[in-house]
């Protein structure tokens, strides 16, 4: 490998690992706020779209709309915790870094799940680890499609950096 390509690869290296770890707590400063604090978050997301059309005289409809977006903000957190481990470990040249990056992420969500434990109005549900499970796989399909696309192009000889996303581009190298 020349040293151009090494040099990517260490800052990308870098770059993966540092996203990881932002990621990692910016997930556990979310499981520090407590019950009322978390409650407040979603609900102001929840006011946002429920002013779409839900009536608010509908509390089980807010409730079931607050359900889903407490649901798909944590399958949000963990596609990206995932997607940027499997990068991470991918640049650091470990095997099967989509397996290693699954098997994180679901540790986390486990660790995270225990945590909430510990913090006032707040509570460790077996389903939220599923949940974020579900989420990570979704990020890790994510991850493989780019990389199938990526490696495609690479195979055939196209100009990737012309016809494809620029974010994909330093992938092209490996």
């Amino acid at each position: 490998m020349s040293h151009l390509a090494e040099r990517t690869k260490k800052i990308l290296r870098i770059i993966s690992w540092t996203v990881t770890a932002g990621v990692f707590v910016m997930i556990f400063l979310f499981s520090c706020q407590n019950g009322t604090e978390s409650a407040t978050v979603s609900n102001s997301v929840t006011d946002l779209v429920a002013e779409q059309g839900l009536k608010a005289a509908d509390e089980t409809a807010y409730q079931e709309l607050d359900t889903m977006i407490r649901k798909a903000a944590h399958m949000a957190e963990f596609a990206l915790l995932a997607a940027s481990a499997a990068c991470a470990f991918r640049f650091t040249d470990v095997r099967h870094p989509v397996h290693h990056a699954l098997i994180f992420a679901i540790l986390t969500a486990a660790l995270d799940e225990f945590h909430q434990l510990f913090v006032a109005g707040r509570a460790a549900l077996l389903s939220d680890v599923v949940v974020d499970t579900v989420g990570a796989c979704v990020g890790l399909f994510c991850f493989c499609l780019v990389r199938h696309l990526v490696l495609t192009h690479k195979r055939n000889g196209e100009n990737w950096t012309e016809t494809g996303p620029e974010l994909a581009r330093p992938l092209c190298a490996y």
